[in-house]
């Protein structure tokens, strides 16, 4: 017959024990993937110090997502300053979807993202794997602000995606009539 003692004596077997193998999961999680779990939760007390140690600022997480990209999704201009500082590569592009920073910022509709890259030397024109730009992203979600920077910045509204369609194309196709008029305003037309 178990007795409350024995009941809790197993009980707190258990949770050392759950304790010690996250401990030792946590342990075991490579560097980079906790550097970029930080970027996510805004971790800046441990995300920085990695970074300054020497840390590669290129670093992916275990799905192929780089820092940069991380950075980009939770909205944070600031931390893309500071990934940049340290020789990170602007235009890096996640290894599923080859979305980088500058497209995530655009389908976002994140402006600060949008012109910290830009002024940091990011390609424009970089297309992921459906073929879409940064620009066609803005024009499809609709974000003018962004799509006034992108054209700003040099961005081509000409580059076809996957269906055959261009950031000019979809612009025209678009029910904003103010996503229509900043295309067709780039487009000379």
């Amino acid at each position: 017959m178990m007795t409350i003692r024995n009941f809790m004596a197993g009980v707190l077997g258990m949770a050392l024990l759950a304790g010690v193998l996250t401990t030792q999961a946590q342990a075991q999680m490579p560097a980079d993937t906790q550097f970029i779990n930080d970027i996510r939760d805004r971790k800046y007390n441990d995300s920085l110090p990695y970074l300054v140690n020497g840390g590669p600022p290129n670093a992916r997480d275990y799905n192929g997502v780089p820092a940069i990209v991380a950075a980009a999704e939770i909205g944070d201009a600031g931390m893309i300053k500071e990934l940049l500082k340290y020789g990170a590569n602007p235009d890096l592009a996640t290894r599923d979807t080859g979305m980088t920073a500058l497209m995530n910022g655009a389908a976002r509709g994140n402006i600060l993202v949008i012109a910290v890259l830009a002024t940091n030397d990011a390609d424009m024109d970089v297309q992921d794997n459906l073929g879409e730009t940064a620009l066609i992203k803005a024009v499809k979600e609709g974000h003018r602000e962004v799509i006034r920077h992108l054209i700003d910045a040099g961005a081509d509204i000409h580059i076809t995606d996957y269906s055959g369609y261009s950031a000019y194309d979809h612009g025209m196709r678009s029910r904003d009539y103010r996503v229509k008029s900043l295309i067709k305003k780039a487009g000379g037309s």
